[in-house]
């Protein structure tokens, strides 16, 4: 599928989930990028049960290691979200209780590259 036609796809998907969801605005533009990576729309929305689920807790986590900065924690956070949706399948093999962990090791190295 040519990217033009799976973003506007993923970008209807997300105006859909802003309909059905408890999605905040803001977050808008961050889930675009994530889920035009994906091509099932299975998989767009378990993506967005893992988002709901868990983007507070990665967010707040980013903030605390990056000394407070929203805009390094959004940053780093946003990058985790693409490294799942590019990895989708590896993240879907992590046993549920597990995921929490496992957003919080790929969003840690993201990190170490501020100055």
């Amino acid at each position: 599928m040519a990217l033009k036609a799976l973003a506007f796809k993923a970008c209807g998907f997300v105006q859909y989930a802003l309909d059905s969801a408890p999605l905040r605005k803001e977050e808008t533009p961050m889930l675009v990028p994530c889920l035009a990576l994906l091509e099932e729309d299975r998989d767009r929305a378990l993506f967005l049960e893992v988002y709901q689920a868990h983007s507070q807790l990665l967010l707040r986590v980013a903030g605390r290691v990056l000394g407070g900065d929203r805009m390094l924690a959004e940053e780093a956070a946003q990058e985790a979200w693409i490294k799942v949706c590019t990895h989708f399948e590896s993240f879907l093999s992590v046993p549920c209780h597990k995921r929490r962990a496992w957003l919080v090791i790929v969003m840690r190295p993201e990190q170490s590259q501020t100055p």
